[in-house]
């Protein structure tokens, strides 16, 4: 999927104010308070500060070449990278001795500062 900032292109950056330009489309998807805040929080690590953003759906410069598509991938490949993605990330629970669970001293210190007490440990 192609990002909306992808189309996007600088229309004039004067006294603080940086006008981009995005398609009539993508305008009300990317002109919200998280992109500007974003932006303004990249260009800050940049210096410079206190940039305020305007996005516009004016076309870009005359001569302007589009922007590179970015690559994409069909939808067979994204479900095969997500399930190797699924298959790493989720963690595996850990074996767990009862005995050694009742007798953990960070256990029996949560029990006497909340008067709890074990019912049953499950495996």
């Amino acid at each position: 999927m192609q990002t909306y900032f992808q189309q996007a292109h600088a229309v004039s950056f004067s006294k603080g104010i940086f006008v981009i330009g995005v398609t009539e489309e993508h305008l009300a998807l990317v002109d919200n308070k998280r992109n500007h805040v974003m932006l303004a929080e990249q260009l800050a690590s940049l210096g410079y500060a206190d940039v305020q953003f305007r996005f516009t759906s004016e076309p870009p410069p005359e001569g302007r070449a589009p922007a590179p598509a970015l690559e994409t991938i069909d939808e067979p490949e994204a479900k095969s990278l997500a399930k190797q993605v699924k298959a790493t990330a989720v963690p595996q629970p850990e074996k767990l001795d009862p005995e050694e669970f009742k007798n953990d001293p960070l256990i029996q210190k949560a029990l006497e500062l909340f008067r709890g007490r074990i019912v049953e440990v499950r495996k």
